[in-house]
């Protein structure tokens, strides 16, 4: 008898599939290597932080949401080559000429978020808004990439 288990798909549904046991360990060299990665990263690049994150999957695009309080949309830059989406944003320190600063616990500072869409994207379409301190990133998928249900005859 070959083990199985249920896994829930994005629309709802459930697939049975074949359960690997081991399927998790042959992963960890992978896993390993992106924590690293992200480590090595933030320790060559101190003054960037990478900003709190959110990536969803709709039927037609990606949309990612970013954390960003006190970045103004003139310190935010969106780039998208392929599949590969890039932010980078600055918080720079507000002064007042006829001021004398007394205290802060404000810190200006450098975001950055790169990821690899999951799809193809059309990247004409991509739209980005800012909106509370959250920066809202829709990419549009491609249409050769897109799901298409079939009708049974």
């Amino acid at each position: 008898m070959t083990p199985t288990t249920t896994v829930a798909k994005p629309n709802g549904t459930h697939e049975l599939t074949h359960w690997t046991p081991f399927q998790d360990t042959f992963a960890l060299p992978t896993r390993m290597n992106q924590l690293l990665e992200s480590m090595w990263h933030t320790m060559s690049h101190p003054d960037e932080a990478a900003p709190g994150a959110q990536l969803e999957e709709t039927e037609d695009a990606f949309v990612l949401e970013l954390d960003l309080p006190g970045v103004t949309k003139k310190n935010i830059q969106v780039d998208i080559a392929g599949r590969r989406l890039s932010v980078r944003a600055d918080r720079t320190e507000t002064t007042h000429p006829a001021s004398v600063r007394r205290h802060t616990t404000r810190v200006s500072n450098s975001y950055a978020y790169d990821l690899s869409l999951p799809g193809d994207v059309d990247d004409a379409g991509v739209t980005a808004k800012l909106e509370g301190g959250v920066l809202t990133v829709r990419v549009p998928k491609s249409p050769t990439s897109k799901t298409t249900r079939v009708r049974i005859d």
